[in-house]
């Protein structure tokens, strides 16, 4: 991708024609095919869903071209200073790698590993479970930092509700601790589609479909298109937004679908995450450009994988709860992240008040 749509009217022509792109597969679905927005069925591959998926395609790169900060100065490269920990991306890279595998050599194994209460639906509570320690342990170490305010709001207290949200998210993976400890569903639930103790399984498609394209929109999209410079409105998020290392960590959660591929929107996700991976293998630091091409190129051969063979799975919503598993490991990603940003701000914050302090003693002879 070269260049960069220049200016708001050329940034706001290129959102519109990705917008109503989406907007006419989604018409055009339901009016002609009689397909509702959210219902799941086998990827169409024929002529039609190919061509569907081309005009999504376009879509995605006309989102890209949009979001893409206005010029190479100005993109928030400080990855150095940022660099998130390489278990997580190979963890991020290995799961993904490992979820294809499994797909060409025997899919029903997902059916005995990824359902609730097995091996990585409890990993990926443990996973959410550290990030809560993080964010903790850090709300308590900045309790005192007045400065990286929003909206008025101290860091510590931004911080206990980044804690607050992962938690009611936690509490909704685990059915509020019935995993774990094994009670009977209460009366009021039995309307669940999975009779448990949470919510988004009386609304499944849809608490999905908002979880995971807030996921994309947070942790993909967000990193890549912030500017060093941002609008002064927006400038104080800026001590809370991810670096584009991010969007690199988070780029398999642009994938991972089966029947849910007729989404228009996770489709358009999809290639908005190939469109920012080859983005910023252009223009990223080499290595970091590596890891762009590396999971960007498993995003695709992945998810063409899924798509031919998933029908093999058990199941059929298999690959979701490996989403889930993925997104606990980049909202770890993001804690820790957030820890350090933080910690650093708390520390020259305390500098300079010492040294105000110092300079107010008065000087004896």
């Amino acid at each position: 991708m070269t260049g960069c749509v220049s200016g708001w009217f050329g940034r706001t022509v290129a959102l519109s024609v990705a917008v109503g792109l989406v907007f006419g597969v989604v018409a055009y679905r339901y009016l002609v095919e009689g397909v509702r927005v959210l219902q799941k069925y086998p990827p169409a591959l024929d002529a039609r869903g190919l061509a569907v998926s081309l005009v999504l395609a376009v879509a995605g790169y006309a989102l890209v071209r949009a979001l893409r900060p206005s010029a190479a100065a100005e993109r928030p490269f400080d990855w150095a200073a940022l660099r998130l920990p390489g278990t997580l991306y190979g963890a991020m890279f290995g799961t993904l790698a490992a979820t294809m595998v499994v797909m060409l050599v025997e899919p029903t194994v997902f059916a005995v590993t990824v359902r609730e209460g097995q091996f990585l639906s409890i990993a990926t509570e443990v996973v959410f479970i550290a990030a809560l320690w993080v964010l903790a342990r850090t709300a308590l170490a900045v309790r005192r930092v007045a400065v990286a305010r929003v909206f008025g709001l101290r860091p510590a207290v931004l911080v206990w509700l980044m804690f607050l949200g992962v938690a009611v998210v936690l509490g909704e993976e685990m059915s509020w601790g019935q995993h774990w400890l094994g009670w009977g569903t209460p009366e009021l639930f039995e309307g669940n589609l999975q009779r448990e103790t949470n919510l988004h399984n009386f609304y499944t498609h849809r608490f999905e479909a908002a979880y995971y394209s807030a996921a994309v929109l947070l942790l993909v999209l967000v990193p890549y298109a912030w500017p060093q410079r941002a609008p002064r409105l927006l400038a104080p998020l800026a001590p809370y937004i991810p670096p584009p290392s991010m969007a690199v960590l988070a780029l398999p959660l642009c994938g991972l679908m089966y029947n849910s591929w007729n989404f228009a929107a996770y489709q358009l996700w999809f290639f908005a995450g190939l469109w920012i991976a080859l983005d910023l293998w252009r223009h990223a630091p080499r290595r970091e450009a590596l890891a762009a091409a590396a999971m960007g190129g498993l995003l695709a051969v992945s998810q063409a994988v899924f798509v031919l063979f998933g029908g093999g799975m058990a199941e059929g919503h298999e690959l979701t709860e490996i989403r889930e598993f993925l997104i606990a490991i980049v909202v770890w990603g993001y804690a820790l992240m957030l820890a350090g940003r933080l910690r650093a701000m708390a520390a020259a914050s305390a500098g300079r008040s010492a040294a105000l302090g110092a300079r107010a003693q008065p000087r004896t002879a």
